[in-house]
């Protein structure tokens, strides 16, 4: 499918599918062609973060492995450790658009982390002349896009305006 495919408007009551181009009456769950699911539910908009995340766990853990100077000092190994396997965690949950307490602490903690241990470890070396690459970079960004899309992070259906009121608790019969 291309982009000029893709922008043509589609009689109102029928659903391209985006698989093989058939033409299903609205509200079809699967394609009446190829058998697609129709009804995927759409992506929340955090990919580009869970990917961030993901990555930049990544690059921790590899760094760690082959980094000379985290062999020497513990602490930031550690740091490393912790942060990557944080940011792998809750990178992939917000990349698979599970959005929750869990997915959002581990991923501020894993860019509060690795941008400590990153620019510490870069700071240190420095004067080694480049045995260390700017990885804080990474969470900058990550931290970055996490407080710009802080207003869009919203348990599965809990959408802006489906609020139910309050119950109200039923009155007792026995009561006059």
């Amino acid at each position: 499918m291309n982009l000029i495919t893709s922008c043509v408007r589609h009689p109102p009551g029928l659903v391209k599918c985006p698989k093989c181009g058939y033409e299903n009456p609205d509200g079809a769950k699967f394609c009446a062609n190829c058998g697609y699911r129709l009804d995927r539910p759409r992506a929340d908009g955090h990919e580009a973060l869970g990917l961030l995340l993901v990555s930049g766990g990544m690059l921790l853990l590899l760094t760690l492995v082959f980094n000379s100077i985290l062999r020497i000092v513990v602490y930031a190994a550690a740091l490393y450790l912790i942060a990557g396997l944080l940011g792998i965690y809750g990178g992939y949950e917000l990349y698979r658009g599970r959005v929750g307490a869990a997915p959002l602490a581990a991923s501020a903690a894993s860019i509060a982390l690795g941008l400590a241990s990153t620019l510490f470890t870069f700071a240190l070396g420095l004067p080694l002349k480049g045995i260390v690459p700017p990885d804080w970079i990474i969470f900058l960004v990550a931290a970055w896009k996490l407080l710009s899309e802080r207003g869009s992070f919203r348990p599965p259906g809990a959408a802006a305006g489906n609020r139910r009121p309050p119950s109200r608790p039923e009155s007792d019969p026995q009561s006059p």
